[in-house]
């Protein structure tokens, strides 16, 4: 693999380390508050330095590297240059990375002075010249290594605050973050930290690398939503594992959506992003017979608080689109729907901005900083309350059992004469179908087969058609603000004339609906529960 006209490679040299560091997000004055912060008193002297950093990260013509989760950076150090391939950490708060590094004479990568197998696998086969810069950093760095006491011990931190521009062509963004660096102690030590200096000026969590954003200013992609990933383990997984995964999963799954809420107010993504928080509500539920109460209380409080903070936006997202939409369709060029729509993109707008105030707030950092210190530490593996301790080492298979027998009793105790339930307790079982459903998610890789996926698939329709009747509810809400809003406007007459139209609709699509629901229910409650395998004779 070489480059043509490279440089004869010197003596092996190359570092090869894993870095434990947490990136946070900030502002220009927010860096400037911190570096002055008596914070860094602590620090180890002769330790401290200044220095600009020019990297430029290369990659093939369709992007081989970053599809692969790497990327490769030469980056001018002072007078020296180094060249640097790194992994793609996990998102779970502090990021664990694999890390190569190798001193070169100038700009120009040479992967062919590779020698570690690991790195050289992931890097694949790359023909002469097939590299090019993809884009460029340009970052002013301060440093500081302090010594930081955490629980009795003394960990060594790097803080470097940089501060500066991301380029790709003619474009570019200004860049502001600290990244706090593990050198010495426990990993635990870095979020402690992280929350004292957010206690100084606010911060965000940033997952993201600056090659991954230097990398989107070149594609022009603007951030996306994401799916839950399914959860993999295995039969023989303990519960104590088995937990870690699920916790794990909600948190990527979360903080993957939150990037395109805060920036493109992408619809898919918020909604996905209250999805994993209510996945998360619901693990937590799911486990408490094996967390400590005060370990799980506060942690589940703040996942509703955030999720409720982001569900006005999201109710009117549905009202537009579930709602609003195929009634226009119906009714085109209709002057009061029109009225009507215009008036509710405004309450939409507003709560958008309330969602993002949320996720951009200090108790949102808070919130975050804990539950990824909570799930990086697994304290639960260390747990030693006799009974707790015996239900975590188990494997994961009858807990799973229990748990999936448990909600499913409890749903079929709720869905008897559904066809002439209440709102409040067709409500009741909406929640229940949810908690079901994530639960069998959950566990479905200790079950995997064909009946597995068909009760899924029944729990995922009856949970939006019981979503669809719930949302009239929400509708009928949501009318009355519009209406009370609109007292002044000029188009008032049209917008109470669009309302009326759009209760006389939906009133129509509730009763399709509870047709719908009575099928549904019927066709899951023969479902065979895929917990309970026929034993062997």
């Amino acid at each position: 693999m070489n480059l043509k006209g490279s440089d004869k490679a010197p003596e092996p040299d190359a570092a090869i380390s894993r870095e434990i560091e947490l990136k946070l997000r900030a502002t220009p004055d927010a860096v400037a508050q911190i570096l002055a912060s008596p914070l860094l008193a602590a620090g180890i002297p002769g330790l401290a330095s200044a220095q600009n950093l020019d990297a430029a990260y290369y990659d093939t013509a369709d992007l081989r590297l970053q599809k692969r989760g790497i990327s490769l950076r030469v980056r001018r150090e002072g007078d020296r240059f180094v060249q640097n391939i790194k992994t793609k950490g996990a998102a779970t708060g502090a990021l664990d990375r694999r890390e190569w590094e190798t001193v070169v004479p100038d700009l120009t990568p040479r992967p062919d002075w590779v020698t570690d197998r690991h790195a050289l696998a992931l890097l694949g086969h790359l023909a002469p010249n097939e590299l090019t810069a993809i884009c460029r950093t340009l970052i002013e760095r301060e440093t500081r290594v302090i010594g930081y006491k955490h629980d009795g011990d003394i960990a060594i931190i790097e803080i470097a605050f940089d501060r500066g521009t991301l380029e790709a062509g003619d474009r570019n963004v200004p860049t502001a973050e600290i990244e706090l660096e593990l050198l010495k102690g426990h990993r635990q030590a870095l979020y402690a930290l992280a929350q004292d200096l957010h206690e100084v000026a606010p911060l965000q969590v940033e997952l993201r690398s600056k090659a991954e954003r230097a990398y989107a200013l070149f594609t022009g992609d603007i951030p996306k939503s994401h799916k839950a990933k399914k959860v993999r383990f295995t039969p023989d997984t303990s519960v104590a594992a088995g937990m870690s995964a699920v916790f794990a999963g909600c948190f990527v799954h979360w903080m993957a959506n939150e990037p395109a809420v805060l920036e493109s107010g992408d619809a898919e993504a918020l909604h996905q992003m209250r999805v994993a928080l209510r996945r998360t509500r619901s693990a937590f539920t799911l486990f408490d017979s094996v967390l400590p109460a005060m370990q799980a209380r506060w942690l589940k409080r703040e996942c509703q608080w955030i999720g409720n903070a982001l569900g006005a936006a999201r109710d009117w997202d549905v009202f537009l689109d579930d709602v609003l939409a195929p009634l226009e369709a119906n009714r085109q060029d209709d002057i009061a729907l029109t009225a009507l729509r215009e008036q509710c993109l405004r309450a939409r707008a507003r709560n958008y901005e309330t969602a993002r105030a949320a996720t951009l707030s200090p108790r949102y950092t808070t919130f975050v900083l804990n539950f990824g210190r909570w799930l990086d530490d697994a304290a639960w593996h260390a747990d030693r309350h006799t009974t707790r301790r015996e239900i975590l080492d188990a494997p994961l298979t009858a807990f799973a059992q229990i748990q999936l027998e448990r909600r499913h009793r409890k749903l079929l105790k709720l869905g008897r004469k559904l066809a002439t339930a209440t709102p409040q307790r067709r409500h009741r079982l909406r929640i229940a179908v949810k908690k079901m459903r994530y639960a069998s998610e959950f566990f479905a890789a200790v079950y995997p087969g064909k009946a597995t996926g068909q009760m899924i698939g029944d729990l995922s329709r009856l949970q939006v058609t019981l979503g669809d009747l719930n949302d009239l509810a929400v509708t009928e809400r949501q009318l009355e603000t519009v209406i009370y809003q609109a007292f002044a406007d000029p188009a008032h007459d049209d917008i109470v004339r669009g309302v009326g139209l759009v209760v006389g609709w939906s009133t129509a699509r509730a009763k399709r609906g509870e047709t719908n629901l009575l099928t549904q229910w019927d066709r899951f409650t023969r479902r065979k529960r895929f917990w309970k395998r026929a034993k062997k004779k």
